[in-house]
């Protein structure tokens, strides 16, 4: 058994021992590496922030861009009066009272074209719903300007508006 273990002894000494094998540096290298990848990710995303961070007010729910000379009873010269302008179209009123809305049933379609007021058309369906109740007056969709809340329930009051539906006397 002496033997055994000088031989043992002897052929550890010619191998030189323990010797690094340099696992924690090879380790280490690829963490770096995977650092670096994500540092830059994360430049990219930064620089393109602006692109990808937006919040885009979908429904009539906190909308504070109110038509205030549509809320209550219009006069009856203004339903030949025109409203606004919206994709170069003239809008008119299409009656004289407004109407009361689920603010989150109304989803905007858009801005007049000066950009003061959004226009809104009513959803169909449920609130998961993507379809639009689009009502068509001369073949052209009305919408609806909000004018003010109703109550505290989530309720506002709505001008519909579309083409001249009542000629000037």
């Amino acid at each position: 058994m002496s033997d055994e273990t000088e031989s043992l002894g002897s052929a550890s000494r010619n191998r030189g021992g323990n010797q690094p094998k340099q696992s924690a540096g090879k380790l280490l290298a690829c963490f770096a590496v995977v650092m670096v990848l994500v540092a830059g990710l994360h430049i990219a995303d930064y620089q393109n922030r602006a692109s990808i961070d937006s919040y885009v007010d979908m429904t009539g729910v906190g909308d504070r861009s109110l038509f205030v000379d549509g809320d209550g009873d219009g006069h009856p010269d203004d339903l030949w009066r025109e409203v606004c302008r919206f994709e170069g179209r003239l809008l008119y009123r299409q009656a004289r009272t407004t109407k009361t809305h689920d603010d989150l049933d109304m989803v905007r379609i858009g801005r007049t074209d000066d950009g003061k007021y959004a226009l809104y058309q009513q959803r169909l369906g449920d609130r998961k719903s993507r379809e639009l109740d689009v009502e068509v007056v001369d073949d052209l969709p009305t919408y609806y300007l909000r004018t003010g809340d109703q109550s505290l329930e989530g309720k506002g009051r709505y001008l519909q508006i579309g083409t001249q539906k009542y000629p000037q006397p």
